[in-house]
């Protein structure tokens, strides 16, 4: 399913880039943003309680080192393209090896080769040789999703382990009002336990990541302000064009990971997005809403005039968008902040200085209007599982509390202090080292595994240009009201029929999406086009939307 992959990528950038491994998105079946409260993780204890635990009764805390004599435990998790890099195996990693040493449990790492995760992923299903935990996959990959695998044999129910014996997770996750709720199924199963809790910044806002952004050497140039609105963007691109200064006036990447229909800051203008959302508690699906026709008309009016890269259907955003953006030969686009960075240290340090950029809001049709498809990350990624073939449930279940821990959650954010990091005035601050090689130190020294919280202090040091600071605070001044919460969850039933119609729905969709943007079609069969997406069932996985929504919105 060509969309859920560029999703699937989506979701894999944005837990990547958050959790400290490299530069977020969204999930399987587009339910990419949570709602969460301003809790913070510095609410935190700064200390764990120690108290003997050998018992099968409930923990009032969590006793390490958790085991007395030699425990092996494995783990299957995927590793970044870019991780694999610098580390073969998670062992390596010097956070890893520290948390085997603090709980006493030796961890042998299991990792699909990169780039055939989904398909080793199955394959391991299928043997029935299952390791004794698992990082992900079962959220996105297996049929039916976490319920499901429990349904099949596959995963425990965790709900008993945790009450027992997990403790942290208890305190800082389930006592929480909505975390509690994003990690529940409906029926009240724990279905996120080891999930890396991303809270927001002042109890609605968390952080946006992707975003428009222009030369603003060439607005100054032109007179030109930032442009706000619809026409105001037409306005800019047209005179991007017209002064011969850039090739593109605007870049754009569809090949793979299309950062305009994934942060939706053209088709968000017209109060629709690319695929499902809600107006108030009513799920939509964009596609076939008359916003979405009216987007699709300016940009074939873009493409028509050129104000549009004319091979944005092939080009993809690492091969073709970064390198033209590099080249000095894009006028605006919509980037990951990640990529500033290495914008800034490649042409503004050493080639040249004028080419700043300059952040746009997201775009909106007139002056005053509310963005409502806020790229805002936040709410709850990942999920550590634990399977049926798993011989200490107990101690699995131990050290995954361990991750909500303050020493795990600092290590898996900051590294080994000392090397990566240094205490001042009681705050940790990146050392030199870690800020000339971050790249390469970063999967190093520290890792999304076990990290049970974000913090966004060390997520500051990441991004440490004024403009990528600029951004969150402008891209976050929109709202995630048209956005579908993290939480909402399919029963098996609705997860097998929902995949069967969105598979060819998606395929046809994201087709005609291209003809009727670079005129293969002409828009006035944009009525056709609907009643054929109707003719294909996308009324009954909008129920199904809807069905999730309101056991979401009833959930406790």
């Amino acid at each position: 399913m060509k969309k859920n992959k560029k999703r699937l990528l989506c979701l894999a950038l944005a837990i990547v880039m958050l959790l400290g491994v490299f530069s977020g998105c969204t999930k399987k079946d587009t339910n990419n943003d949570g709602e969460v409260s301003s809790d913070e993780q510095t609410d935190i204890k700064d200390k764990t309680d120690s108290k003997d635990d050998n018992s099968e009764a409930s923990d009032d805390a969590l006793k390490l080192p958790i085991v007395d004599k030699p425990l092996k435990l494995s783990l299957y998790s995927s590793l970044h393209p870019t991780e694999a890099k610098y580390v073969n195996n998670l062992d390596e990693n010097e956070a890893i090896k520290k948390v085997q040493e603090i709980t006493g449990i030796d961890i042998e790492f299991i990792h699909p080769p990169v780039g055939q995760e989904e398909e080793q992923f199955n394959i391991m299903v299928a043997s029935g040789e299952l390791p004794d935990i698992v990082k992900g996959f079962f959220d996105s990959y297996y049929k039916g999703g976490v319920e499901a695998a429990m349904n099949d044999g596959l995963l425990i129910n965790v709900n008993d382990l945790v009450e027992q014996h997990a403790p942290n997770f208890k305190k800082d996750v389930l006592s929480n009002e909505l975390y509690n709720k994003l990690v529940k199924a409906d029926d009240g199963t724990i279905i996120r336990f080891g999930a890396t809790v991303i809270p927001t910044l002042d109890g609605e806002k968390g952080r946006a990541y992707v975003g428009p952004v222009l030369r603003k050497d060439l607005l100054d140039e032109l007179g030109l302000e930032v442009p706000e609105t619809i026409d105001e963007w037409y306005k800019v691109l047209t005179a991007f064009k017209e002064s011969g200064k850039v090739k593109i006036p605007l870049a754009w990447a569809h090949k793979d990971w299309d950062t305009i229909v994934h942060a939706g800051n053209f088709i968000g203008a017209y109060g629709v997005n690319n695929s499902f959302y809600r107006e108030g508690e009513t799920v939509k699906y964009g596609p076939i809403e008359s916003g979405y026709k009216d987007f699709l008309l300016t940009f074939n009016k873009w493409y028509n005039e050129g104000l549009l890269d004319p091979d944005f259907a092939t080009h993809g955003y690492w091969d073709n968008l970064t390198p033209m953006l590099m080249a000095g030969d894009v006028g605006s686009a919509c980037i990951h902040l990640w990529e500033y960075r290495t914008y800034y240290e490649t042409v503004i340090q050493k080639e040249n200085p004028k080419a700043e950029l300059v952040v746009a809001p997201y775009t909106v049709l007139n002056k005053g209007d509310k963005f409502n498809f806020a790229d805002s990350y936040h709410g709850l990624s990942g999920g550590l599982y634990i399977t049926t073939s798993c011989k200490h449930p107990v101690e699995a279940t131990k050290l995954i509390d361990f991750s909500y821990t303050p020493e795990a959650t600092r290590m898996m954010n900051w590294g080994i202090e000392g090397v990566t990091y240094d205490m001042v005035d009681g705050k940790p601050q990146r050392t030199k080292e870690m800020e000339e090689n971050h790249m390469e130190m970063t999967y190093k020294y520290t890792s999304f595994v076990f990290r049970g919280f974000v913090y966004w202090d060390q997520n500051d040091s990441q991004y440490p240009y004024d403009l990528q600071h600029q951004a969150w605070d402008v891209w976050s001044d929109s709202t995630i009201k048209g956005v579908l919460p993290q939480g909402m969850i399919k029963t098996e039933e609705e997860s097998t029929k929902f995949g069967s119609v969105m598979t060819e729905i998606e395929s046809y969709v994201d087709e005609m999406f291209l003809k009727f943007i670079m005129g293969l079609e002409p828009i006035d069969k944009f009525d056709e086009y609907v009643a054929q997406v109707k003719s294909m069932g996308i009324d009954d996985a909008i129920k199904i939307q809807q069905d999730s929504l309101d056991r979401y919105n009833a959930r406790k």
